[in-house]
């Protein structure tokens, strides 16, 4: 899940298609480490990323949104806004140097990297709540392009803001079985 963030955090739009393997309808990109996704490029050549059962499409700002597409369905590359919701996701913010892509997160005071909280400092993240008092009145102000959950306990909170047309990317980590899938 980790490369999962990755993938959409590293705004990966214009990137090459590493080690595709083509089949009738799709080019699903391989991946050696983590299970929880897969990455595909569909026949009419959209990104489709998939988490379990859920789909999302990776459309550049460029171009039109097909009409067939859910709105919390739809991220738009590069991401220019984003919520996270564990500290576990401030790393991948700080490695690929966009902190200032963070929006908001729940009780920024246990954020400890310094340029993440450079941005808290000033004053740039929200305090968005926790897992079920999350104010997502809020969030929606916050015009997020993605919010990046977890599974524990704040599945209700997560729903309702997907419902509201916001894509939410589910970030286990914690349940790939290899170190590099959770790195």
């Amino acid at each position: 899940y980790i490369a999962l963030s990755l993938y959409i955090v590293a705004i990966l739009s214009g990137c090459s298609r590493p080690d595709a393997q083509r089949n009738e309808t799709e080019i699903v990109i391989e991946n050696d480490f983590a299970t929880g996704f897969t990455m595909q490029i569909t026949s009419d050549g959209l990104r489709r990323l998939k988490i379990s059962d859920e789909y999302f499409y990776l459309i550049p700002r460029s171009e039109e949104v097909p009409d067939s597409i859910p709105e919390n369905q739809t991220i738009r590359t590069p991401v220019h806004r984003i919520i996270c919701t564990s500290t576990s996701h401030i790393p991948l913010i700080d490695y690929l140097t966009v902190e200032n892509t963070l929006v908001g997160f729940p009780t920024p005071d246990y954020i400890s990297s310094p340029a993440v909280r450079e941005y808290i400092d000033a004053g740039q993240v929200t305090d968005i709540g926790i897992d079920q008092s999350v104010n997502q009145e809020l969030i929606v102000t916050l015009e997020p392009d993605v919010v990046m959950g977890y599974t524990l306990g704040s599945g209700t909170s997560l729903e309702k803001i997907s419902s509201l047309g916001i894509p939410v990317l589910l970030n286990n980590e914690f349940l790939e079985q290899h170190p590099l899938g959770r790195a």
